[in-house]
């Protein structure tokens, strides 16, 4: 998946009424300007929206992390949640317990991967 940024109205975009084999995979609107899209959907999203869609620099980049950090520190959050409650998470900084930090740094990892995952830009 890459980065794009779109620079018009969200609601003028036109989307596929039909799709076919190349539309498969993800696409993922971001909001704020930003869509992470493979590329058969970007491909389709192109031909249906001339000069719409830009593939992402750096910067757009660190623009498009900053927005979605709530999301992100959301899902974390919520993964960490599965396994540990709050009481465990800080019982394992108390006592040093390395298995539950290591688990939980393990948990914040997988979650970054798949946060920057969205947002390649080659």
């Amino acid at each position: 998946m890459k980065l794009y940024k779109f620079t018009t109205d969200p609601n003028s975009i036109v989307h596929p009424e039909e799709f076919n084999s190349s539309a498969v995979g993800k696409i993922k609107w971001l909001g704020d300007g930003y869509v992470s899209m493979d590329d058969g959907w970007k491909d389709l999203m192109v031909s249906l929206n001339a000069d719409t869609f830009t593939l992402c620099d750096a910067d757009d980049v660190v623009t498009a992390k900053a927005l979605s950090k709530p999301f992100w520190d959301g899902m974390k959050r919520a993964r960490i949640r599965e396994k540990y409650t709050r009481d465990d998470e800080l019982r394992a900084l108390r006592v040093d317990d390395t298995t539950v930090k290591n688990d939980i740094a393990a948990i914040i990892t997988s979650i970054n991967a798949e946060r920057d995952a969205f947002y390649a830009i080659s």
